[in-house]
């Protein structure tokens, strides 16, 4: 699965019908030059992308085990999607 389906998956799940907003934001992902570049770079931050956002889709789905260790993952390649743990918190509690 690549990161244009997944947030494709995860728009679907948030809007229902309304499948024009989730192919837009999937194509703006693909098309956007700065992931372009990235990508071509050898830069492993599409992978730490890849596990956040596969993060979100198993807490949506309610799988909290799995959503923890892809998201523990994530966070041992690179430090940065440490940020995220508030929301993830705040979401799994409400």
């Amino acid at each position: 699965m690549k990161v244009a389906e997944l947030v494709w998956t995860i728009l679907d799940m948030q809007t229902g019908k309304e499948k024009r907003n989730g192919l837009i934001v999937g194509f703006a992902w693909i098309l956007n030059p700065l992931v372009i570049a990235i990508s071509t770079r050898g830069s492993n931050d599409q992978q730490i992308v890849f596990l956040v956002f596969l993060t979100i889709y198993y807490l949506l789905m309610k799988s909290y085990t799995k959503a923890a260790l892809v998201y523990g993952l994530s966070v041992h390649f690179k430090i940065y999607p440490i940020i995220y743990s508030f929301v993830f918190f705040l979401f799994i509690d409400s």
